[in-house]
C-alpha cells in the first residue's frame, strides 16, 4: 500500500485530475479491505477477545452518541452498560452507520439504544431511509462479499462486503446477533443484541 501511494504522489501534476481521484479511491478501497480481513481473520481466532486487559464496562448509548455524531446521526433511547472491547463495538457501530450512509446519502440515519428486557444486554437499531432489502437478501447481507442486489448505493459507491458480516461476528462473539428488518415506510432497520462477555 505504502508503494503504490509513493507511485501516485510520483505522479505530481502530470497525471489527469480524473485519473487520480480514481486511484485514491481504489487504493482507499483496499485498505479498507485489508482492515476488514485482518478483523475477520482475529475474529474468527477468538484472539481479540482473549487480548488481556481489553474489555471495560462501556456505555453502549455514550459510545453510539460519539459514533453518531460524525454521521450527523439521531441517538435516542436508555443507558446501557455492558461488557466488551471498546474498539469491538466502535467498529460494529460505525459498519452500521457507515451502510447506512451508503445507502441512504443525505438521508436522516437514526440510532437507538435499549436494554433487552430480562436480561443484561443491550439491543442497538440502526435505521435508515434508503430502497430497503428485500427479504430473501435480509439474511445473505451478513455472508462475507455478499453484495444485495436490490439495494444498490445510489452513488454507486460499493464497500467491499465485509462490513455486516463483522457486525454479525461481533454481535455473536458477545452472545448476541445481528438482523436486517423492514423499516415502516421505507428503509433498514439492523438490530443488533449484545449479551455482555463472550461465552
Amino acid at each position: 500500500m505504502t508503494r503504490i501511494r509513493m507511485a501516485v504522489e510520483l505522479l505530481g501534476e502530470s497525471a489527469p485530475a480524473d485519473l487520480r481521484v480514481r486511484i485514491e479511491r481504489e487504493i482507499a478501497d483496499l485498505d479498507e479491505l485489508i482492515g476488514e480481513l485482518l478483523l475477520a481473520s482475529r475474529l474468527e481466532a477468538h484472539q481479540v477477545m482473549h487480548r488481556m486487559g481489553t474489555e471495560e464496562t462501556i456505555d453502549v448509548l455514550a459510545l453510539a452518541a460519539e459514533e453518531g455524531s460524525r454521521y450527523e446521526a439521531s441517538v435516542h433511547g436508555s443507558p446501557v452498560e455492558i461488557r466488551c472491547e471498546r474498539a469491538l463495538l466502535r467498529r460494529l457501530l460505525r459498519n452500521l452507520l457507515e451502510n447506512a450512509r451508503r445507502h441512504a446519502p443525505g438521508a436522516p440515519i437514526e440510532v437507538e439504544v435499549e436494554p433487552i428486557e430480562g436480561s443484561p444486554g443491550a439491543r442497538i437499531r440502526v435505521m435508515d431511509r434508503g430502497a430497503g432489502i428485500a427479504e430473501e437478501e435480509r439474511e445473505r447481507v451478513f455472508e462475507p462479499f455478499y453484495q444485495s442486489r436490490q439495494a444498490r448505493p445510489p452513488t454507486g459507491e460499493r464497500g467491499v462486503g465485509l462490513g455486516l458480516a463483522l457486525v454479525r461476528r461481533i454481535a455473536r462473539l458477545h452472545r448476541g446477533d445481528a438482523r436486517c428488518l423492514p423499516r415502516p415506510g421505507g428503509g433498514s432497520i439492523f438490530a443488533i443484541d449484545l449479551m455482555g462477555p463472550p461465552s
